[in-house]
């Protein structure tokens, strides 16, 4: 066999059609290719909403058997991730009845990779300039190969099925987030919006740290690293998760920040007795507004992108929204993603502790931190310090952490974990100090202080090549006329909607459908929180449930504008 036969996939004459060579293995049977493929097509069961992996399709085979048999709300997408096998899946395309009828898509190899990310985004579309279906419209993926090729990389086929199942099931957990605290987020949102002029703007800080950056979540772990830098902490910059302050206040240790993501009011029990206690508070839009009363001017806002949608890409139009951190679901995820953008360059190490994601039987937290010290303050004989209940409710499991000791982790935790570690895994310089809790996939490696002059030159001479923006007055000026005028223009929006839905206008049914739907679909925070808010609907019902959100936001823009103005 020649070199070329070796390198090319090569058609081969068989019984009933042909096969495939390549790379000295048969793709296809050589005796009946389209035999197994058509055996497994038939043996399926698809369900509604079903989004379909066709990894390999190679010739085409059993593509259209497949299309005929899906039910409503389905979808095919080609995988091919070998460059010359995809050649040869393209050029059976103009045969295949499904792709004419658009139920089969094939992805190019290098748009493999970002699909999982582009399945859930407004108006996702491929790279060829196809139309995905609107988000939400798949409630499960499935794996289906149709050919051998997935030889030429099988970790890669397997991990991409895994990450777009990934994707589709964060959709719906996001949007059971969403249900039931997407309007106090939103809500939140105007309120914090107002404190943007008087704080410290993120690029004004963003690549300026040239110390080893400590990430200090508030996991059992965080006590061994608290003792082993209590008396070196200047060595390093400081970053803490808000649950984390009381324990590092307790022992004297001023974090040089605190990242704080909760929407609810009871995230203020982790400042009570730490006022002014960290340099900069890095607040999520979305967080208690009371948060950024405790900080006052420390705060420095980022942007918590709970959702995509076109109220946020308006914000960022307007030139009001701050940088913008993706949902990770924890704050101590959110906490790493911001000490990777504080580091002047990839040099710089950033070390984890506290990110545990798993405890001991009665030990949830590290000692001292918001949550320990709420459970001893209502300790008693009947109730003991210890939370041995937490190891033993629903949707816990016992694992084994990376010490090789037995703990315990809930669903929730896991899948932290598996977020962390399919975004930050691979990160340059980035290094978990914590000795218990789940693997994170990034390498073990004691904090130690940036070692010699030159490696804290080199840091600084990059650190005076990266554009930051000053905190000027002309610049707090500038954001708060946008605010004040956003806040106004959307009150007067409200306000619009608020009379159509109560009176019509006098207009025709068409006309108010069309104002209505002008206004409303720039506006999801007023149903995003719906169990069907996804999308907008012009029926009746799902209008007066909308009426009654505007009261809510209407108050909150008043009050907020109020602050705005003050200043």
């Amino acid at each position: 066999m020649s070199d070329f036969d070796e390198k090319e996939p090569c058609l081969v004459k068989a019984g009933q059609g042909f096969s495939v060579k390549y790379k000295g293995k048969f793709l296809y049977s050589r005796y009946e290719p389209q035999k197994s493929i058509l055996q497994t097509v038939h043996g399926l069961s698809i369900l509604p909403g079903t989004l379909i992996l066709c990894c390999s399709p190679c010739l085409g085979y059993g593509l259209d058997e497949l299309a005929q048999a899906l039910p409503e709300d389905c979808l095919m997408i080609g995988c091919e991730a070998d460059e010359k096998l995809y050649q040869l899946a393209e050029s059976s395309m103009p045969s295949l009845k499904c792709a004419a009828d658009g139920k089969y898509l094939l992805l190019k190899p290098h748009e493999l990779c970002s699909f999982p990310a582009v399945i859930n985004m407004r108006n996702a579309r491929t790279e060829s300039g196809n139309s995905l279906p609107r988000r939400g419209t798949f409630r499960r993926a499935i794996r289906i190969d149709f050919s051998a090729g997935t030889f030429t990389d099988s970790s890669f086929y397997r991990n991409f099925a895994v990450a777009v199942e990934n994707a589709v099931g964060q959709f719906w957990k996001n949007r059971l987030t969403l249900i039931k605290f997407g309007r106090r987020y939103s809500r939140n949102l105007f309120r914090n919006l107002a404190y943007l002029p008087d704080s410290i703007p993120f690029n004004s800080i963003a690549h300026s740290v040239t110390k080893p950056v400590l990430v200090l979540g508030a996991g059992p772990s965080l006590e061994h690293t608290v003792r082993k830098i209590k008396n070196n902490t200047a060595d390093y910059f400081l970053l803490a998760v808000d649950a984390a302050l009381p324990a590092l206040t307790a022992e004297n240790i001023k974090p040089d920040g605190v990242v704080c993501e909760e929407a609810q009011i009871h995230i203020e029990k982790a400042f009570i007795g730490s006022r002014n206690a960290a340099k900069y508070v890095f607040a999520g839009l979305s967080s208690c507004p009371r948060t950024a009363a405790t900080a006052g001017k420390n705060s420095c806002w980022h942007a918590a992108m709970y959702d995509d949608t076109s109220f946020f890409s308006r914000l960022d139009q307007l030139g009001i929204l701050p940088p913008a951190v993706p949902p990770l679901g924890s704050v101590g995820l959110t906490a790493v993603y911001i000490a990777l953008k504080l580091r002047c360059s990839n040099t710089v190490p950033v070390y984890v502790c506290g990110l545990d994601f798993s405890y001991a039987a009665g030990i949830t937290h590290a000692r001292g931190t918001a949550a320990a010290i709420e459970r001893l303050s209502a300790s008693s004989r009947l109730t003991p310090a210890e939370n041995y209940g937490a190891a033993f409710g629903d949707g816990t499991k016992i694992i084994t952490d990376k010490a090789g000791k037995q703990a315990v982790t809930t669903v929730a935790l896991d899948s932290y974990a598996k977020t962390f570690y399919g975004t930050f895994a691979g990160t340059q310089n980035l290094f978990d100090c914590g000795i218990s809790g789940l693997p994170l996939g990034i390498p073990f490696k004691e904090p130690a202080p940036a070692g010699t002059d030159t490696e804290r030159q080199t840091a600084e001479k990059e650190l005076n090549g990266a554009g930051r923006i000053p905190a000027d007055d002309d610049y707090r000026i500038n954001i708060r006329k946008k605010i004040i005028s956003f806040y106004s223009s959307e009150k007067r929006a409200l306000e619009e909607i608020r009379e159509i839905l109560s009176h019509g206008q006098n207009l025709s049914e068409t006309e108010r459908n069309e104002r209505l739907t002008v206004l409303l679909q720039d506006r999801e925070y007023l149903y995003l929180h719906f169990p069907d808010g996804e999308k907008l609907s012009p029926e009746a019902q799902f209008l007066k449930r909308v009426r009654t959100e505007i009261d809510f936001f209407l108050k909150d823009i008043e009050t907020a504008l109020k602050i705005a103005s003050a200043f």
